[in-house]
């Protein structure tokens, strides 16, 4: 069977549609536009992490006006997952053509 989700940015618009299908070869749909890929290994594993707890208060940093966050008493770092494969896409994209009735 394959797998499919929607692609969608933070203000939840939809971006593409990235299908799986039962070989585990990657499909990726933005607006008309497909492109297959191919599941690799990644060199070096890594882990993917989540800040936890609360962040304190705020800092400017040096004569820049930046501001950096100083960690609260309760602050933590969880670790999500480890990311082994990775997802390569280094064709082309083709173009999809759709019939307007």
């Amino acid at each position: 069977p394959s797998s499919t989700s929607k692609l969608s940015s933070e203000a939840g618009v939809e971006l593409g549609k990235f299908t799986l299908n039962s070989g585990g070869s990657p499909t990726l749909v933005i607006g008309s536009h497909v492109v297959t890929g191919k599941a690799v290994e990644v060199s070096k594993p890594y882990l993917l992490c989540r800040r936890q707890g609360s962040v304190g208060s705020k800092r400017k940093r040096g004569g820049s006006g930046e501001e950096d966050d100083v960690e609260g008493g309760g602050s933590g770092i969880e670790v999500v997952g480890v990311v082994t494969k990775k997802y390569l896409f280094d064709a082309y994209p083709k173009t999809i053509t759709r019939a307007i009735a």
